[in-house]
């Protein structure tokens, strides 16, 4: 469209600077009739000759772009399944062989029995959540919840979890692992380097048409939380598939009186 408004302007152009410099040198020269026609249909050859062999360089680039990106993206697809792949036997390997030594505990071991058992689990759901888009609030509930209850084994006394989520929210689907990574930073980081006894709550809630999330611990905070995305895999993978994912951001806050609150709003 800008040539088919552009070409009259330039051939007028043309043609009047030709008049212009045959008065100049005083050439004497006809410009009427056939001469004026063959005079004009020149400055449009020529005018469409030039911006033809523009575009088509600017298309041959274009296409060599798009080539490469393409090869990328083939080799980057490759990648991905295999690693798909490979994150589906892992878990699905490691699962049988916990419920193979599950099978050699004596039952007088019965809570070592069914550690392995909710050790078992998390892997299990690890496995499910690779092979799936989206799952239930409530299937991430239960993955963190026994994760929280393997961690309490650990930090014994140090470490006390609730949930308050709204029932009404439990059907909703988010992407996989998306808060698991936030609890884990909490008990390592937080609540692991405090002697003293840490509390961890974990809110949803429905604001509107939107889900509040939000993770507070009464650990030992975070200091400098300018450097927080660039010192852990968790915290700054979680960052990018919320902007991503849900164009949100993922906020850090102190938690009074003491700790930290990260939130996000999906």
């Amino acid at each position: 469209m800008s040539h088919l408004a552009f070409l009259p302007i330039y051939i007028a152009a043309c043609y009047f600077s030709l008049l212009g410099v045959t008065k100049i040198f005083g050439w004497a020269m006809y410009w009427g009739g056939y001469k004026v026609i063959w005079t004009l249909y020149t400055f449009m050859l020529f005018y469409l000759v030039q911006f033809g062999f523009i575009h088509a360089y600017g298309y041959f680039k274009r296409f060599k772009k798009e080539e490469k990106e393409k090869a990328i993206l083939r080799e980057i697809t490759l990648k991905s399944e295999i690693t798909a792949l490979k994150s589906q036997l892992n878990p699905h390997f490691l699962h049988n062989l916990f419920n193979s030594i599950n099978a050699t505990i004596p039952k007088e071991n019965e809570r070592t029995r069914e550690l392995i058992i909710q050790l078992s689990d998390l892997f299990r759901y690890q496995n499910y959540a690779s092979q799936n888009e989206t799952v239930t609030i409530k299937e991430e509930i239960d993955f963190i919840q026994s994760y929280l209850e393997l961690m309490q084994i650990r930090l014994k006394e140090r470490l006390h979890f609730s949930f308050k989520v709204d029932e009404e929210v439990y059907q909703y689907k988010i992407v996989p692992m998306l808060l698991q990574p936030l609890v884990e930073n909490a008990v390592n980081h937080g609540i692991a380097s405090k002697i003293t006894p840490s509390t961890l709550i974990i809110k949803i809630e429905k604001q509107n048409d939107r889900l509040h999330v939000s993770i507070e611990d009464t650990g030992i905070g975070i200091a400098t939380k300018e450097n927080v995305f660039t010192t852990g895999l968790g915290l700054s993978n979680t960052k990018m598939r919320l902007e991503k994912i849900y164009n949100t951001e993922l906020k850090i806050e102190d938690n009074l009186p003491t700790g930290t609150k990260i939130s996000f709003t999906i």
